[in-house]
């Protein structure tokens, strides 16, 4: 998912619900509210104003590009390389010059599938604006010379802005691809949904990879209710003697440890996608949509009498608030209840919320890696000898 969520907080919480409610795995920011500190799955550009989040902790995030660029931040994951991208349109033409420049001195060293998002701020028919200017010019120029397609498509805007004189609309958030690979980039689309910023979400779906790494279950038990004596009698019960073939193919021990697990355990009640964020309410999400039906007749009442297109901008304004002020209650509702929590069960919930055992640890980026592992110890030698 890609979004520029205008520095917003409320912009930034609602991006996260939506991605844990979308099932997305990776994020391309423009604009975050979060600091510029890289853990937990974040990496930020220099300026900390691109930002990508490898959002589902399942994905293998095998090499991160360095902080120091301006403009620009890249992760790796399996063969393709991502780039979150922004810059400013309150700088001179040469700064935008001089961010591609580092931005395709960067794209050219990589091999294997590149995907390049962000808000550039440059306005070009190729990605569906009505006009071009230089920075769009100079962007297109850029790309075409990188051998990559653009997956804009569609007329609808990416960016808008309503105020009183009329509605500013434009196609400034982009997502470009390898040629070759322009046909992996499935779905791309722009999203109706009420963001809290200027900028809409965008979707697309890439078909062959970034999924290597999810574990995929046709079947699931809850191993913490397992009944040991119930595993043991089922053994016992089903004993084979030496060279009988009735284990002897793949399909016979799948059924062997189906029925086995059957027999001791419960069917767990996994329906896949991911938990929606703690804070989430049923309140919140009618106030959404309700921000989004007054947001729509207001971008549609530019024409109406004055009194009546005032009445439609102060109900929109009224809206924001209140989803705003609901997200805030929810999450202090949400932050004391964890704290009594702790009262009556230190052991319980925030201790494993704080030890991470819910989710589970992320994985050192590039840790499976050829001679990864040994050039971590060889650097901790290192260190240990100096001191």
């Amino acid at each position: 998912m890609q979004i520029n969520v205008d520095g917003r907080k409320n912009a930034h919480d609602l991006m996260m619900a939506t991605a844990s409610q979308q099932g997305v795995d990776v994020l391309i920011i423009s604009e975050p509210h979060r600091s510029g500190q890289d853990y937990d799955g974040w990496y930020s550009d220099a300026g900390n104003k691109a930002a990508i989040m490898a959002f589902n902790p399942r994905i293998q995030v095998q090499e991160i590009g360095p902080k120091d660029n301006l403009g620009f931040r890249w992760v790796r994951i399996e063969n393709t390389t991502i780039y979150a991208c922004y810059w400013s349109p309150n700088t001179d033409y040469t700064l935008f010059v001089d961010f591609l420049d580092r931005l395709e001195g960067s794209i050219r060293n990589k091999k294997g599938m590149v995907i390049v998002a962000g808000d550039f701020n440059a306005k070009s028919p190729a990605w569906g604006d009505h006009r071009e200017d230089h920075k769009g010019k100079t962007l297109l120029d850029m790309t075409a010379s990188l051998g990559m397609a653009v997956c804009n498509s569609g007329d609808k805007p990416t960016f808008t802005r309503v105020y009183e004189g009329g509605i500013s609309r434009s196609h400034i958030d982009i997502t470009f691809v390898s040629e070759t690979e322009s046909r992996v980039v499935k779905d791309w689309k722009v999203s109706d949904e009420y963001t809290g910023s200027l900028h809409s979400y965008i979707y697309f779906n890439i078909s062959r990879t970034l999924h290597a790494d999810r574990v995929q279950v046709e079947e699931r038990w809850s191993w913490r209710k397992l009944d040991k004596s119930k595993l043991l009698s089922f053994i016992e019960r089903t004993h084979f003697e030496p060279g009988t073939e009735a284990l002897s193919t793949t399909e016979s021990l799948n059924r062997y440890l189906k029925d086995a697990c059957d027999s001791c355990m419960p069917k767990g009640n996994y329906r896949g996608g991911k938990k929606p964020a703690y804070w989430w309410t049923q309140e919140i999400s009618d106030l959404r949509d309700e921000c989004k039906r007054a947001r729509r007749k207001y971008k549609r009442g530019r024409h109406r009498p004055t009194e009546l297109q005032e009445q439609a901008r102060d109900n929109f304004k009224q809206t924001k608030k209140d989803l705003k002020r609901a997200i805030k209650r929810s999450k202090e509702n949400c932050w004391r209840d964890l704290c009594d929590q702790v009262e009556t069960d230190p052991w319980g919930l925030p201790y494993k919320l704080v030890t991470k055992k819910l989710v589970g640890r992320r994985p050192i980026p590039g840790l499976t890696l050829p001679g990864h592992g040994r050039a971590i110890t060889h650097s901790q030698k290192s260190r240990v000898m100096r001191s």
